[in-house]
């Protein structure tokens, strides 16, 4: 066996620190320091580089084999050579590379001992290669001293990236009952080729922060609320000092860093942040001892928000609801996170074999408690009936049935119906709902025992509660197909998936479904941006959910610093915030599928009573689009920060969406009304005639209405340009032909005409609007690449086709780079029919990156296409 290599410059350097002298580890390992005598330095407990590993094996790893961890899967250590430099530090590296299924690589159980009263920080870097949808990501197993598994935490994730990036796992809260603790790489999915590589490790721990919010549980503030926190370090054996800097959900530094604030004897500090606008923020707190003229640190980030006191409101809000699982999270701050977030729609997991962040499993009387809290204040609740921890032994142990909920029950009947039936007789004072299996099981769907069992169970529901509604989970909305006796379908929506899959359900009218929509995790990019793209994503899919007509929206409560509503300590996220906003704003609203603008600007306009409320975002960068909605229109962040909307400078529209209140409704309705009854021209040169309506719909009359047509698109020839009325009546609607004739040079796909509008009501009012047309060619052209010829030249295919209702005889001029422009005739084109013709580039690879331009028109002069294609 190869020697292993203590990283003694590391070593020597704590030792200097500290005065202390090194602990003999239990065996002679590579990088394991592990120093007495220090408060608050942060000691390397582990460290591996894999330079002077034991090839072709890491000295104290093994490999992770089993039925989801197959053994054709290799783990290989490679080493640079003079001509390969992929190694992120040295030459050496660790590969995880997959034929299918899943691969890990872990240290050995005893290998590293923890302290459970300090936090620990592991950090490494990671690279892909050839992974098309596998996931990698890092893991700390802690184990008790019989190395039996406690907890798992677990790094975000990330499926490719071609250059070296650094991944993280912190753990502020080790399970008391830890004595060692696993390090394991991880590659995960079902991609049948492609590798994952690991280098430069470090396990690192310091004295343990202590932070809290005075008076506050959850970190949770209301904007006229003073933000009191208590900081310590109770391990210190000398007094600390703090220094705070704090930032907003974007990552901006809010009043520079506030340092040295001295503790005194008692080792703590209480600090006050002078922070009134709703939002989220963080606090970065370090602290720092001196101890014989050396400077040890310990530092943490401290998250908390901010929010307006919810508004009195008739609407019962219903729409948007959350998933708890008790079994996997603490209840203490339920009600206040359901109250904060002004939901009043619950799914509860009732049985469950999960172990909370901090250890533990909860006491029926807890549960119950809860119950009766979310009972009287009224909420719609859903019982989730998933594996229970309990009920049996030996043999029938639930861990013993592999699977879901579907696999549980395939078991005999008599072993599972008295424990069901006890579990509806203690919850059906609460419940008229039943979900069969968690949201994100499968089997309901999918097992081959579901058409079988699910009515056993549900025959069983009723025998206790007569009026039940039993439904399962999905991933697709068709499940009612495959069980006709589910009332409700559960569609789990990943929190990967994109949000345009949120369409409407078709489903019978007897059936209802809801959608469970899960955060997008956070990526290993910068954590301010990944937040942000989580927000983004989470606020579109709920937008897209709800102009889809999909009133039912669940998001889970649970605490995963990368995908929850909540960080691991419980305290709400960026995305709690959101998903506050959006309950808020959107819940008893109707979508109106009209629109302000056009392209890569999404508007969704919804409904409630006389409101209006607009949510816009950019899907290709930060735009600016002049947009007056009345003189108290105002701006509402998705975290719920209020500002006024500006009258006199362009609205900055970006790709995390805003949302606009208190919208001059009649103002709103009014320029939405301006538009042409067909927003396609197709590609003609003949004149095109399209009228422009507009509609006045405000409650008074309307005077001296003036429009211009002010910018159209390059040599479009548009009459007229300026039209108008002298008066209108409330409702009245004023119509103007306006023809277009196109230039056969139009190359473009669309245009954005800007309308300049005034006209008098209560006041003068001076606007601006953009009315997108869409340009369609009826003819067209399409062109494929071949094979290269002996000769060097490349062959390609170019199809001609007729889209229009009528036959057609025209010309196509195709110039190909190294020849003469081709002249070529289709005489008598059929409707919907195509023509093709091969050619040549020839001397091919001289003219790569150059363009074959073909032009197609009608021999009448009406219709024609222009057409770029660049040689691959």
């Amino acid at each position: 066996m190869a020697k292993r290599r203590l990283h003694l410059p590391a070593v020597m350097l704590l030792l200097w620190l500290t005065g202390g002298e090194a602990r003999s580890p239990e065996r002679p390992i590579g990088g394991l320091v592990s120093v007495s005598g220090a408060t608050l330095r942060q000691i390397v407990d582990y460290r591996q580089d894999f330079e002077e590993a034991g090839f072709p094996v890491v000295d104290y790893w093994d490999a992770v084999r089993g039925k989801s961890h197959p053994h054709y899967n290799k783990i290989l250590l490679q080493q640079d050579n003079e001509s390969t430099h992929n190694a992120h530090g040295g030459s050496s590296y660790l590969v995880l590379r997959t034929s299918g299924g899943n691969t890990a690589f872990q240290t050995t159980r005893a290998l590293i001992k923890v302290d459970p009263s300090r936090s620990y920080r592991l950090q490494g870097w990671v690279r892909t290669n050839g992974l098309s949808f596998n996931r990698v990501f890092l893991s700390l197993r802690w184990l008790d001293k019989l190395g039996i598994l406690l907890r798992e935490d677990k790094s975000n994730t990330v499926t490719r990236t071609e250059r070296w990036i650094e991944m993280a796992v912190n753990v502020d809260h080790v399970d008391p009952a830890a004595t060692y603790v696993q390090l394991r790489l991880n590659l995960e999915g079902d991609d049948l080729r492609g590798e994952a590589w690991f280098d430069d490790f470090t396990l690192a721990s310091q004295a343990k922060i202590h932070a809290e919010a005075i008076g506050h549980p959850g970190n949770i503030f209301t904007t006229g609320s003073e933000k009191r926190f208590r900081f310590s370090v109770p391990a210190a054996q000398a007094p600390p000092t703090f220094s705070f800097q704090t930032k907003d959900a974007a990552g901006a530094e809010l009043g520079g860093v506030v340092r040295d604030i001295p503790t005194g004897d008692e080792r703590s500090v209480v600090r006050e942040f002078d922070i009134g606008k709703p939002g989220y923020y963080e606090i970065l707190v370090t602290a720092i001892a001196t101890i014989d003229g050396k400077s040890l640190s310990s530092t943490k980030t401290v998250p908390f928000i901010v929010i307006d006191p919810l508004p009195p409101t008739k609407e019962a809000r219903r729409e948007f609801g959350i998933t708890f699982n008790p079994f996997d999270e603490e209840t203490e701050n339920v009600p206040l996170y359901a109250a904060t977030l002004g939901v009043e729609k619950v799914k509860v997991v009732l049985w469950g074999n999960g172990v909370r962040p901090h250890g533990g499993r909860p006491e029926l009387s807890e549960i119950q408690r809860l119950l009766k809290e979310f009972w009287s204040g009224g909420f719609d609740m859903t019982g989730v009936i998933a594996k229970p921890s309990t009920f049996f032994s030996g043999d029938k142990a639930p861990a013993a049935v592999p699977g879901g909920i579907i696999s549980f029950f395939s078991q005999e009947q008599e072993q599972w119906s008295v424990p069901l039936a006890d579990l509806i007789k203690r919850s059906r004072d609460y419940f008229s709902h039943w979900q069969i299996g968690t949201d994100d099981d499968r089997e309901p769907m999918e097992h081959i025992e579901a058409n079988r069992t699910i009515p056993l169970i549900e025959a069983a529901i009723k025998g206790v509660k007569t009026f039940s509604r039993v439904g399962i989970p999905s991933q697709a909305e068709g499940a009612y197909r495959h069980h006709p006796s589910a009332r409700f379908i559960a569609v789990n929506v990943a929190g990967d998936a994109a949000p345009s899959v949120m369409k409407s359900p078709m489903v019978p009218p007897e059936k209802d479904v809801h959608y469970v929509i899960r955060p997008r995790p956070l990526g290993p990019g910068d954590r301010y941006v990944e937040m942000s793209a989580q927000v983004t994503d989470l606020v579109k899919k709920c937008v897209f959910a709800r102009a889809a007509g999909i009133r039912d929206l669940y998001v889970p409560l649970e605490s995963d610093a990368f995908c929850g509503l909540l960080d691991n300590d419980g305290v709400p996220s960026a995305a709690f915030l959101a998903l506050r906003t959006m309950n808020r704003l959107l819940t008893g609203a109707t979508y109106q599928d009209t629109h302000l603008f056009s392209g890569p600007t999404r508007d969704f306009i919804f409904r409630r009573g006389n409101e209006r409320i607009i949510v816009l975002w950019s899907e290709e960068g930060t735009v600016e689009k002049e947009l007056y909605l009345g003189e108290s229109a105002r701006i509402v962040d998705a975290t719920g920060a209020v500002s006024p909307m500006p009258p006199d400078r362009p609205l900055k529209i970006g790709s995390l969406p805003l949302f606009i209140v208190d919208v001059d409704s009649q103002l709103l309705e009014t320029l939405l009304s301006l538009r042409f009854d067909n927003d396609e021209l197709p590609l003609s040169g003949k004149p095109i005639q399209r009228t422009l309506r507009f509609t006045n719909k405000f409650a008074a009359d309307m005077s001296d209405v003036k429009i211009n047509l002010r910018k159209v698109g390059k040599d479009w020839n548009v009459k007229p340009l300026k039209t108008g009325i002298g008066s209108m009546k409330t409702e009245a609607t004023f119509e103007q032909k306006i023809n277009f004739r196109l230039p056969y040079s139009e190359r473009g796909e669309g245009e954005e005409i800007l309308v300049d509008i005034s006209f008098k009501v209560d006041k003068q009012y001076t606007l601006k609007l953009l009315r997108r047309m869409t340009l369609a060619p009826y003819l067209d052209a399409a062109l494929t690449f071949l094979e290269v010829t002996p000769t060097g030249g490349r062959s390609l295919s170019l199809v001609f086709s007729n889209r229009s209702d009528r036959v057609v005889n025209a010309k196509a001029y195709v110039n190909i780079p190294g020849s003469r422009t081709l002249e070529i005739s289709l005489a008598g084109l059929l409707p919907e029919k195509t023509h093709s013709v091969t050619m040549q580039v020839p001397g091919y690879p001289a003219h790569r990156g150059e363009k074959i331009r073909v032009q197609l028109f009608e021999t009448n002069g009406d219709l024609f296409v222009n057409r770029e294609f660049v040689i691959p």
